[in-house]
């Protein structure tokens, strides 16, 4: 990463050379700790371990769904330091409303994120709710 992290201490810096306009420059590199889904459970699903495959997915899932925003990350790096997830926690507790009104036959809705079912938004621009 040749950029700096804001309130990061680096685990190291490195001075590579680089080519531009036909003149030979020096520049830093800072590099970081990444925390980046790992796929385990689609591991035991492949039977040669299917690193590629692997790879290809955490591509896909990194680049598009938790995009280039650091702060979508967050929960990865909250399990990559042994602190739960908080998306889980909310999303169970969600589920947990839903079983006395089901009881007594009513079928309750809430708003659902993204985070859950991709492509959703639980409010467009227009301040429409996404319910299910």
């Amino acid at each position: 990463m040749k950029d700096r992290r804001a309130k990061e201490k680096p685990k190291r810096i490195e001075e590579v050379e680089v080519t531009i306009n036909g003149k030979i420059k020096k520049e830093k590199k800072f590099v970081y700790d990444a925390a980046v889904p790992t796929w385990a459970f689609l591991k035991c699903l492949i039977p040669d371990g299917g690193d590629a495959y692997g790879k290809l997915w955490r591509d896909m899932f990194w680049d598009t769904l938790r995009g280039s925003s650091p702060a979508s990350r967050l929960v990865y790096r909250n399990r990559a330091n042994g602190k739960p997830c908080s998306l889980s926690a909310k999303f169970w507790s969600g589920c947990e409303k839903t079983l006395a009104p089901r009881k007594k036959g009513k079928t309750p809705v809430d708003g659902i994120s993204s985070c859950i079912f991709i492509g959703a938004e639980e409010r467009n621009a227009e301040k429409v709710p996404f319910l299910g």
